[in-house]
């Protein structure tokens, strides 16, 4: 009796194990991507993140949820960003997730306040991005990012702090004169 109940336990680990995986459905969507990415970006497993991030973007489908589309895009900006050294790619990223939105058409409104909310984080994430490189557009995205939010006010404090630099800049400049 023992030796029928071990080797049907070994039968059942060997199908699940190695059968399964061959035969059962095992392609994950953007949205279990999604779900794993954000998890390893939560333990600082940015290189697995990033992994999972563009497996999602790989596994989108025609017709696929914007907010799925720009959560996945923006995630993936975020784990570039986290590592250091992969700031084109960051922004390369963040340049989608907000073109992702503006393209798209929505017409319920729980998806048009969940995006906004989601593309004005993009926003601000992208001017931080952009600060030391390019802090005009910086100052655009922080723009963007209130306009989407007005709530928000980490865009609105970095957007006051781009533009009186900006302005001291000017003052320092001008004072050589």
């Amino acid at each position: 009796m023992m030796i029928v109940l071990r080797r049907n336990y070994l039968l059942l680990i060997f199908f699940l194990l190695i059968v399964y995986p061959i035969c059962g459905n095992t392609k994950n969507s953007s949205e279990d991507y999604l779900t794993l990415g954000n998890s390893a970006l939560s333990t600082d497993a940015n290189a697995k993140a990033i992994d999972l991030y563009e497996k999602g973007i790989a596994a989108l489908e025609d017709g696929e949820s914007l907010i799925i589309i720009i959560s996945l895009e923006t995630n993936l900006a975020t784990a570039y960003s986290a590592i250091g050294g992969k700031d084109e790619k960051a922004m390369d990223h963040y340049e989608k997730a907000i073109a992702a939105y503006s393209n798209n058409k929505i017409e319920d409104n729980d998806v048009v306040e969940e995006a906004k909310a989601i593309v004005s984080q993009t926003a601000f994430f992208y001017g931080m991005e952009l600060q030391d490189v390019d802090p005009s557009k910086a100052v655009e995205m922080y723009g963007y990012a209130v306009v989407l939010d007005p709530n928000l006010w980490a865009a609105w404090a970095n957007l006051g702090a781009s533009r009186h630099s900006k302005i001291e800049n000017y003052v320092s400049w001008n004072d050589k004169g």
